[in-house]
């Protein structure tokens, strides 16, 4: 099957006409306008039709019909309109909606040449107008056989039989809404991942027989028999229904999952924050993505893949150096590693109440600390607060250990007796000073 340009390029009135003949044998997709054709001023390409003066039936880029006999169609110009269908990098789109903004489309196919890995974009510029790309169409890639890899995570909504037999996809990404059958009988998908806040509607993944890897999101509804024909198993081997899927990872093959634990050390990203998996159900706060962050909110815990994992400690480094950093809440951490907030010179308040283990040089060099309330039996490392010269408060309850140098660049003095303290465990239990000159003094 193949189409070919023929003809001549006349105008009729102002429109231009390009005749092309679709070539009967089998089935087609109908073309877009091919590349190099004139376009009159002010108007764009709308669609084909069967006939030069336009009275005949209107066909959209895109539409896949099966010919037993040849077909003449001829390109029909003029305003975009809500469903006219244009092309843009090698995929359909048809106008859902227009406004003062620009308007909403949706996908609806793609050209015979466009590749292996299917992206859909957010938004598409086309004759200078930005749509937003809300959707992909139904039976806009029934039957694909090019489409390997599919990222629709940038959309809202998978419609309904999008992608049913498509017999090369391997692997998809997707978001919100996913239609009914939408992925029916793609025997040989293996990988699909869910993010956001999504629902997954009836016999959507019906016979993807090959299924080896399934991340579902924390917030999901399934429609009857959404992934028939799979089995999903707790880590016992109890068999799970559709809603204790949510939040987990499932891996296996053929079909047949198992849920995935995360392993000691994995790293994972929430909410802006990176975490380490430590213990079964613990996790150590190791970073923030964003490397200009003001105020750290630790959390008590975290959900990841399914499983909740308690923020215990905070990492070796994990804020070195974040001189955007001003305020921390360590929630119920109990540990701060070495110089995990080392150099942090603009940090000026934190939230120690909870820590029971300072580790050396965490608070190096954090020059804007102004007042420190330590908890109930709290071990203090090496150089933990070396050189904080801008403190003006402490306060301890009992104090288990303090390591060589913590406070460098402090004295401490009982001012009643005028006596200078030596910086031990027992000097600084249950005792509370305030810096009175380059000196701190018991209150």
């Amino acid at each position: 099957m193949k189409t070919t340009v023929t003809g001549k390029i006349k105008v009729l009135e102002t429109r231009t006409v390009v005749h092309t003949t679709c070539i009967s044998g089998g089935r087609i997709t109908i073309p877009g306008i091919p590349e190099g054709t004139p376009v009159p001023e002010g108007v764009e390409f709308k669609a084909w039709n069967t006939e030069p003066d336009f009275s005949g039936t209107e066909m959209k880029a895109g539409t896949k019909l099966t010919l037993d006999s040849d077909l003449h169609l001829y390109a029909h110009y003029g305003n975009l309109d809500v469903g006219s269908t244009f092309i843009c990098d090698g995929l359909y789109y048809t106008i859902n909606s227009i406004n003062e903004a620009g308007g909403m489309v949706s996908v609806t196919g793609c050209t015979d040449t466009y590749g292996e890995d299917l992206v859909v974009p957010g938004t598409v510029e086309y004759c200078g107008i930005t749509y937003a790309v809300e959707s992909v169409g139904p039976s806009a890639f029934f039957g694909n056989v090019s489409i390997r890899t599919a990222d629709l995570s940038a959309v809202g909504r998978v419609g309904f039989k999008s992608f049913p037999y498509c017999q090369s996809l391997e692997s998809v990404k997707l978001s919100g809404t996913i239609g009914a059958y939408a992925f029916y009988s793609c025997y040989n998908l293996q990988k699909v991942e869910i993010i956001g806040d999504s629902e997954v509607m009836g016999y959507a993944f019906m016979w993807c027989k090959s299924l080896a890897d399934v991340t579902l999101p924390e917030n999901v509804i399934f429609g009857k028999k959404a992934f028939g024909k799979c089995t999903f198993e707790s880590d016992d081997g109890r068999s799970m229904s559709y809603p204790e899927l949510a939040g987990h990872r499932f891996t296996g093959a053929a079909g047949k999952l198992v849920v995935y634990v995360s392993g000691l050390g994995e790293v994972f990203e929430q909410d802006g924050l990176k975490y380490k998996i430590t213990a079964k159900d613990e996790a150590s706060l190791i970073g923030s993505k964003d490397a200009l962050i003001e105020s750290l909110i630790v959390p008590d815990s975290v959900r990841h893949l399914g499983f909740e994992y308690k923020v215990t400690q905070i990492g070796v480094k994990a804020f070195y150096r974040c001189t955007t950093l001003k305020s921390v809440d360590l929630g119920n951490a109990t540990t701060v590693s070495s110089k995990a907030f080392a150099r942090c010179t603009n940090l000026a308040s934190v939230d120690l109440s909870g820590v029971t283990m300072i580790d050396s040089y965490a608070f190096y060099l954090c020059k804007g600390l102004r007042a420190l309330e330590f908890a109930d039996g709290v071990s203090i490392g090496a150089s933990a607060f070396y050189k904080c010269t801008g403190l003006e408060r402490m306060e301890f309850k009992e104090v288990s250990f303090v390591g060589g140098s913590a406070f460098y660049g402090w004295t401490f003095w009982d001012q009643g007796s005028g006596k200078r303290l030596s910086v031990n465990a027992g000097s600084l239990s249950n005792h509370t000073f305030e810096k009175s000159l380059s000196k701190m003094s018991l209150v």
